[in-house]
């Protein structure tokens, strides 16, 4: 267990997805929070410190500025960077709810739909939901989400329903 723990620290600091760090923060939360119940608490509290230390090192080790900055953002302008693609994306959707664009256009068609000037081309929209709705229709969009809403439900259902 304590590899798998350094292996996904390390695996975080060099990725900088602010998701993936997000997600598996919540998740070994989460995780020491069903550890830390049951009869023998006093050592998993132990073996959940030492791992948290052994990862905490690891990150500091591998670099924690380049985590802490992507985290938080290099500038305050990156926030009005993404603002701004989201709202193209917004506006390529609105110009195509009935038929959408197709998956993958987003960088061929964001040009034209551009609200500011970035110093170059985006490739993708900073937010997949974001991106996968500029770039489909209504109905294909409903069905992803209906799709992603089972996918939740099941993960809800006790093992016993499955």
């Amino acid at each position: 267990m304590a590899f798998f723990i350094v292996i996904m620290a390390s695996s975080l600091v060099l990725s900088l997805s602010r998701g993936g760090i997000l997600s598996t923060l919540v998740s070994l939360m989460v995780f020491a929070l069903v550890v830390s119940r049951g009869k023998r608490r006093r050592g998993r509290k132990w073996l959940l410190v030492c791992l948290g230390a052994l990862a905490a090192v690891n990150v500091a080790w591998l670099g924690w500025e380049a985590v802490v900055g992507r985290v938080l953002g290099n500038s305050p302008s990156d926030l009005v960077i993404r603002l701004s693609l989201w709202g193209s994306a917004l506006s390529i959707f609105a110009a195509g709810a009935l038929f959408g664009s197709g998956l993958g256009t987003f960088s061929h068609i964001i040009s034209g739909y551009q609200t500011m000037s970035l110093g170059g081309l985006p490739l993708h929209a900073e937010n997949d939901y974001v991106q996968l709705l500029s770039e489909t229709d209504v109905i294909e969009f409903g069905i992803l989400a209906l799709g992603l809403a089972g996918i939740f439900l099941i993960a809800r259902l006790p093992v016993q329903c499955w």
